[in-house]
């Protein structure tokens, strides 16, 4: 895995938006509406209304996270384009608000000059609370060298 982000997100909630409850029998609830923008050499926009990070707590406790956004902006090459991004984890109970986390972002883009590299690549998200309405979320690229991806590409490819 690389150690440079190949984006940075940054994302800010409004505290007064976010809806959640606790089931009497344990387990609950949370929608975190949320915008913000995304800062890199490969794409720069911000994220689209309808944006949603929905959350689940089971009767132990454990989180499970899933947000999914759009962004709108521009590419690497200068065009304008989209991003959808999926983001998905789970949380340990003893995570306090704050801590650093790690998901598993998937990417849609209408962007022919990153289509390629997002499409076909895997990643992984580091995301951590910068104050109690802003999460910085930096994406790293899992494969370590330019050529690992030519060869994982030319293999999805056959």
């Amino acid at each position: 895995m690389s150690t440079k982000p190949i984006m940075t997100f940054i994302i800010k909630v409004n505290p007064e938006d976010v809806t959640e409850f606790m089931a009497p029998m344990g387990g609950g609830a949370c929608f975190i509406p949320f915008g913000g923008w995304a800062e890199s050499e490969l794409f720069s926009g911000k994220i689209r209304p309808g944006a949603c990070d929905v959350q689940t707590v089971n009767k132990a406790g454990f989180r499970k996270m899933f947000a999914q956004y759009i962004f709108e902006g521009v590419d690497q090459a200068g065009q304008n384009c989209h991003i959808y991004v999926k983001n998905e984890t789970y949380f340990d109970p003893a995570a306090q608000p704050g801590d650093a986390f790690y998901a598993e972002p998937t990417f849609i883009t209408d962007s022919q000059a990153l289509a390629p590299y997002l499409h076909t690549a895997r990643f992984k998200s580091k995301g951590h609370g910068v104050d109690p309405e802003t999460v910085c979320i930096e994406i790293f690229d899992l494969w370590d060298t330019e050529q690992d991806r030519i060869e994982r590409k030319d293999n999805i490819e056959k």
